[in-house]
């Protein structure tokens, strides 16, 4: 799967700019199309990744994913976190909500510890604790063109 040239100039802004360190999504311009998610499969708290330069892999059960920012955000769910959020009424009750892994009630405060959620179609999302870094990843093959 090939990245668009625009990829090439974002991130030579990127590095030339930031140093890529600050990049909380794939650079700007690495947009490509992966499929739209089937069913989710599974989810793991406290999965640490580093999005980088937005070129990072993440090699989770001996899967490597890619992160992309996806051509076709309208076919995505919107907040694919949304089931295991919790809500204000939860906070401090002690009790599991929906989706949420039995004597999971906390979340990881390390900076990379994140949710990852697996979907059917080789498509994943990946979200830190923070909320500050979140991405989309497939296991296509992305050759990104740059290097931070």
């Amino acid at each position: 799967m090939r990245i668009r040239s625009g990829a090439a100039i974002a991130a030579t802004l990127c590095a030339a700019l930031t140093g890529c360190s600050q990049v909380s999504q794939p650079v700007p311009g690495a947009v490509s199309y992966h499929g739209v998610p089937g069913a989710q499969t599974s989810h793991f708290r406290n999965v640490e990744y580093d999005l980088g330069c937005g070129d990072t892999t993440l090699i989770f059960n001996h899967v490597t994913w890619y992160p992309f920012s996806p051509s076709n955000p309208d076919e995505l769910p919107a907040d694919p976190l949304e089931k295991y959020r919790p809500t204000a009424s939860a906070v401090g009750s002690g009790t599991t909500q929906p989706g949420q892994l039995e004597g999971d009630t906390q979340t990881s405060t390390e900076t990379g510890a994140g949710t990852l959620i697996i979907f059917s179609g080789g498509l994943a999302y990946w979200e830190s604790d923070s909320g500050d870094q979140h991405t989309w990843l497939t296991t296509d093959e992305i050759d990104y063109g740059w290097e931070c």
